[in-house]
């Protein structure tokens, strides 16, 4: 699933981003986004202020990503990232580490929808990427059991310019 998945990706033309799990505040703070305290995983002796921590979101390191691009002259980017995150969810056992850890997929598109110098340029916009994630829940056969409704809640966030997606139940 996860190579079909890959090659729908690759096949509208995102490159795959590989970041790091390791993540720090400052990092978390450039972009906004808030962490679960009580949740968090802590490395005992970071090597920075930004590893400190295993990230519960692969959010800010898209959107790292996507700004160092910018920084380097890139504007057309299409990126995704299937990673894991990692929460406590119980005490540590000696049987059980107490963490959980889920398998996300995050990206970001920015730029023309096609390079191509004789056609005329398209900028990527909210419909793209929505007709890119209604491809991936036929794939993955979820088509009828998704429900998006306007992402008030994330404040990084554009207002008007996001969807909160919830998958609903059988």
């Amino acid at each position: 699933l996860l190579q079909s998945i890959n090659a729908l990706f690759l096949g509208y033309g995102f490159n795959e981003a590989m970041t790091s799990s390791l993540i720090g505040e400052p990092l978390l703070n450039q972009f906004g986004i808030t962490y679960q305290k009580d949740k968090a995983v802590f490395v005992q002796n970071p090597q920075s202020d930004e590893h400190t921590m295993l990230r519960q979101t692969t959010i800010a390191n898209i959107l790292n990503a996507v700004k160092y691009n910018f920084d380097n002259g890139q504007k057309n980017i299409w990126i995704y990232e299937q990673g894991k995150t990692y929460l406590i969810h119980s005490p540590a056992t000696k049987e059980n580490s107490g963490v959980v850890e889920n398998l996300v997929i995050s990206g970001a598109i920015t730029g023309d929808t096609n390079e191509n110098l004789w056609k005329k340029h398209q900028k990527a916009d909210f419909y793209t990427l929505k007709g890119i994630m209604d491809s991936l829940f036929s794939l993955l056969n979820l088509q009828n059991r998704i429900k998006l409704a306007p992402a008030d809640e994330c404040e990084y966030l554009h207002p008007g310019r996001s969807a909160k997606v919830t998958l609903l139940s059988k």
